[in-house]
């Protein structure tokens, strides 16, 4: 996962637009920052076979989309787990 700080809202839908159209990008969401521990507030999900992979394509993201400047980090998954979808009505017990 790549997560940016992207203080301007507009500037920050732009974005969350352009990269949920990428290819490379499963998933594109705004959540609101938590500083001072947590700034991020665009988080793009992106899937690779290793590391470093996904750190090309990160880099490859910020170039196309002219985002050099903005503050990111990028979250390397070390395990990984089933997804489902939403299952309405399930009780765990």
């Amino acid at each position: 996962m790549c997560v940016w700080r992207v203080e301007d809202e507009e500037e920050r839908d732009d974005l969350g637009v352009k990269l949920a159209a990428e290819q490379a990008v499963t998933l594109c969401y705004a959540r609101p920052a938590r500083p001072p521990l947590w700034p991020y507030n665009l988080f793009c999900m992106i899937h690779a076979p290793d590391a470093l992979t996904v750190r090309q394509t990160v880099d490859e993201l910020r170039t196309r989309h002219d985002v050099i400047h903005l503050p990111h980090a990028v979250l390397i998954s070390t395990r990984r787990y089933t997804q489902r979808g939403a299952r309405y009505g399930y009780r765990h017990d």
